[in-house]
């Protein structure tokens, strides 16, 4: 018996890794991703961070009262 027989027999026997099933974006009602186009202008960009630091900072200023009666 030929030893590189045995070797190659075992290679053989290598699982397959399961493939991902194909779901498009349509039947879950959903758009395709790829197809939007994901730039933002700046202005929208500059609109959305003044939001949120505005609300960040609100959050702040309203602990601030309570800080100073604590501190008493």
């Amino acid at each position: 018996m030929n030893l590189t027989s045995v070797w190659k027999n075992r290679r053989t026997g290598k699982k397959k890794s399961a493939r991902k099933p194909k779901i498009r974006w349509q039947l879950l009602g959903l758009t395709d991703p790829n197809s939007v186009d994901n730039t933002s202008s700046m202005e929208a960009i500059r609109r959305e961070v003044t939001s949120l630091g505005g609300i960040a900072l609100d959050r702040i200023l309203a602990c601030v009262p309570r800080l100073r009666k604590a501190s008493r």
